[in-house]
């Protein structure tokens, strides 16, 4: 696979085992729309979206400082996974080691969200050198919605209507 490029975009790594402080919360409607308060929303937004999932699965959170990871015991790697990661380049590799470790023991997949506020700014090619290997980006996509223009003309041949039934 390409080497996983240092990007703006949230992605998840994955890592296939074989046998060879919560973070933020989306609680308040945003008003910061510059480029680094849409990143930090869409960033947000995937993480809760990823922390209700594990909550669904019934999973065990582990909250600290520099992570939040989940295991569910669910044998798919979106079952199980780290949430959020901030460590110092000094200590990168030793808690990707430990962290890992928690998923190996249990012979588990897992996947690993990286998003503009993970640290270090390089950690996708640590967790490549770790074993771990690119799996899907998510591009992110964000408007102000009061500047969106409502008279601007519908692509040709499309239709909107209002469905009353199940018919339509």
């Amino acid at each position: 696979s390409p080497p996983l490029a240092d990007t703006s975009a949230v992605c998840a790594i994955t890592r296939h085992l074989r046998s060879t402080g919560e973070g933020k919360r989306m609680n308040t409607i945003l008003t910061d729309f510059s480029k680094p308060g849409l990143l930090s929303a869409m960033e947000t937004n995937a993480q809760e979206g990823a922390m209700l999932w594990g909550r669904a699965l019934g999973a065990v959170f582990h909250v600290e400082h520099e992570a939040c990871w989940f295991i569910s015991g669910h044998p798919f790697e979106l079952c199980n996974g780290v949430v959020r990661a901030q460590f110092t380049p000094a200590a990168v590799d030793a808690k990707i080691d430990e962290v890992t470790r928690h998923f190996a023991e249990r012979n588990l997949p897992a996947s690993w969200l990286l998003g503009p506020s993970t640290q270090p700014i390089n950690a996708g090619s640590r967790l490549e050198a770790h074993g771990w290997i690119l799996d899907d980006e998510a591009p992110g996509m964000a408007i102000e919605l009061s500047a969106l223009r409502e008279d601007n003309p519908l692509p040709p041949g499309l239709t909107v209507k209002e469905v009353s039934d199940g018919e339509a």
